[in-house]
């Protein structure tokens, strides 16, 4: 700090010229004059999730303590599946991504 002010560096701030998502993704970042289209896209798929999830979690959890399986193991079992199923898919559309010629 030199003088009592403080200096940034470009993209410290939130007028940052893109949105900044972390994540590994093929995908460019948001532009700016589209920020906030892009922050209303990742909270609502944040909000359907939990909406679809938590029941989903519920009744896994419901079905089978009543069919006598251990409800946590079953519920984490079905959610680690989950996950490897989306992960696998994510991955072959970033590959298929990846190979579409630069113009496209």
């Amino acid at each position: 700090m030199r003088g009592g002010k403080q200096t940034r560096r470009r993209g410290d701030n939130a007028s940052s010229p893109r949105l900044r998502v972390v994540s590994p993704s093929p995908l460019p970042p948001f532009p700016r004059r589209h920020f906030g289209l892009g922050m209303t896209l990742i909270l609502a798929t944040w909000d359907f999730g939990q909406l679809l999830g938590m029941p989903a979690a519920g009744a896994v959890t419901h079905y089978s303590a009543a069919s006598g399986l251990p409800p946590y193991p079953v519920l984490f079992c079905s959610m680690a599946g989950l996950l490897a199923v989306t992960t696998v898919g994510y991955a072959a559309v970033s590959r298929h991504l990846d190979r579409r010629p630069a113009g496209a």
